[in-house]
């Protein structure tokens, strides 16, 4: 048993985890396991510290569905922010959490698809706040980082929940596919897995190396989406939540927006598999500013994204309405070529500025120009495959 493996069992031994019986235990360290997988050793550190010592109650709910505002949840995070300061000015607030989550009749393996999301909620995490490093809002209110890519206003609203999920999900697929070819598994678990790769076309290969695991093109590949569909195998749709995934195309397309015009996608598929994680950097700048902001810091993607647009609508105005639009049923067409355009953009402006600034040559603007144009051409697609909704 390798030491990541032995950190997670000395994990589960706290309190925190008492109310657990064996083979539920079992089900969380694999999905901890498995969202190790796809971070970089000192994030894995961060991720399993927070876990130890921020992560207060573990639910399970057994199979039964959770609804929270009249929205159904297969399972959920509830943040709740200690009023005990820190220090003696009162400035900064430790976060525990709270996780609950569901089962499945059907595990893959001993993941299912609740504890693999809702533990992967937890990578992102911040373990406290502090009112120092707070921003100030237009109405007046101070906003805070949360981790991954929310934004709270002075304790009382928030926004970025769409991206925080979207991604997750993403993210999730991933620490799946790492899973998939990880070998410390037990014998029942490989054959389940083996059985699920090939029913859905996965790729599984024993000892394959996992951290290899990045699609061609991650704009431009919407697996999620797929496995997502009412078509799809018993046991396999309920792998990704069709809430969250109808936006998938679209967030992938963002995703691209935010790539540095001075970093070729090449450089994040090395730092990858050089274990530096999704939220690499390159000569100091993060290779992608949308994955480091997820992981690292949810006030660097608005900073970026307000710098080249606030003058036509503000990330908070964006995300407000994201929010929105996720948790209807319905997707929302108009919203997705408005989001196309906005997004279009802001990469044209990254990629005019870093011209500007002698980065890049106009040779390789166009380059990433007609690349970009290939992902929405993609995201296009997708929508107009799509039934309309009367």
């Amino acid at each position: 048993m390798d030491s990541l493996s032995k950190q997670i069992i000395e994990i589960l031994s706290l309190p925190q985890f008492a109310n657990l019986n064996k083979a539920q235990k079992n089900t969380v360290r694999e999905c901890i396991l498995a969202n190790c997988l796809i971070l970089s050793k000192e994030k894995q550190q961060y991720y399993l510290e927070l876990i130890k010592n921020n992560l207060v109650s573990v639910e399970d709910l057994g199979e039964e569905d959770y609804y929270k505002d009249n929205i159904c949840y297969g399972g959920i995070v509830e943040t709740k922010i200690v009023r005990v300061p820190l220090d003696k000015e009162g400035m900064i607030y430790p976060l525990n959490y709270h996780l609950k989550y569901r089962e499945y009749k059907e595990p893959i393996g001993r993941i299912t698809k609740s504890v693999l999301h809702e533990f992967g909620h937890m990578v992102v995490k911040k373990t406290t706040i502090n009112l120092e490093e707070g921003k100030g809002s237009t109405n007046g209110g101070l906003l805070m980082d949360m981790g991954g890519l929310i934004i709270n206003e002075s304790f009382t609203r928030d926004y970025g929940h769409a991206f925080c999920e979207i991604i997750n999900e993403f993210t999730n697929f991933l620490a799946f596919k790492a899973y998939l070819s990880y070998t410390e598994i037990d014998i029942n678990a490989i054959e389940k897995m083996k059985a699920f790769a090939q029913a859905n076309g996965l790729k599984y290969e024993e000892n394959i190396n996992y951290l290899s695991i990045l699609p061609d093109n991650l704009f431009t590949s919407f697996s999620e989406s797929l496995l997502a569909m009412e078509t799809m195998p018993e046991g396999t749709k309920e792998m990704f939540n069709p809430l969250y995934v109808k936006y998938t195309p679209l967030v992938k397309l963002i995703m691209h927006s935010f790539q540095n015009p001075c970093c070729t996608y090449q450089d994040l598929v090395k730092a990858f598999q050089n274990q530096e994680g999704l939220y690499a950097k390159k000569d100091g700048k993060p290779i992608n500013d949308l994955l480091y902001g997820y992981y690292e810091s949810s006030f660097h993607v608005q900073e970026l994204f307000d710098g080249y647009m606030k003058d036509k609508i503000t990330w908070e105005q964006f995300c407000t309405t994201f929010d929105k639009e996720m948790f209807k049923s319905q997707i929302n067409y108009d919203f997705i070529t408005e989001s196309i355009e906005i997004f279009t953009n802001f990469y044209k402006k990254r990629v005019e500025d870093s011209v500007k600034k002698g980065d890049i040559t106009e040779k390789d603007a166009s380059n990433l120009l007609n690349n970009y144009e290939k992902t929405v051409n993609d995201c296009l697609t997708y929508y107009e495959s799509k039934p309309k909704s009367k």
